[in-house]
């Protein structure tokens, strides 16, 4: 069976963007029916969904750069990483 085909970076970065900004949207409204909540930015580090596609586009945004925009190495990087983790849970 062949694979499904990829998403373009350009498209998975554009939604780990929109998911992190729902989130931070969420964030800002508990806040304002909570003033008792902690501050934007302790909320923001206190929310995963947030921190963690907050480092997913940092990443994706310092390999696009270190790669000059080719999709491919930057796929063949995340590929890599993938399997060091398959290892990992195999092993």
């Amino acid at each position: 069976m062949a694979d499904a085909p990829r998403p373009s970076l350009a498209y998975l970065a554009e939604s780990m963007e929109c998911r992190r900004l729902s989130n931070l949207a969420w964030i800002r409204q508990a806040e304002a029916h909570n003033p008792k909540t902690p501050s934007l930015s302790g909320a923001r580090e206190l929310s995963p969904v947030y921190a963690e596609t907050t480092r997913w586009l940092e990443k994706l945004s310092v390999l696009s750069a270190a790669t000059g925009g080719d999709d491919a190495r930057v796929e063949a990087w995340i590929d890599r990483m993938i399997e060091k983790a398959s290892e990992g849970v195999a092993a």
